[in-house]
């Protein structure tokens, strides 16, 4: 199944978190541009296989947006 990876700039201990293409819907997936920061808040606990890659989250949902650099500049 295809995944996606997107790089982790601060708020995990990972350097990146991989998805698989199942996880946002297709019109979240769309709004995604390569480049961009975003800013991925959960409720709840990810969803793993033994890979490492998140199928979901359990017993919450998510939202994101996109973030100008320069806030991530700022909160660093």
């Amino acid at each position: 199944m295809p995944y996606e990876e997107f790089k982790v700039i601060v708020g995990s201990d990972k350097e990146s978190l991989v998805f698989y293409s199942t996880f946002f819907d297709d019109e979240v997936n769309a709004g995604f541009k390569k480049g961009e920061i975003y800013e991925l808040s959960i409720t709840g606990e990810f969803v793993q296989d033994s890979s490492e890659i998140i199928q979901g989250i359990s017993e919450g949902g998510y939202e994101f947006e996109e973030i100008s650099p320069s806030l991530v500049i700022k909160e660093l």
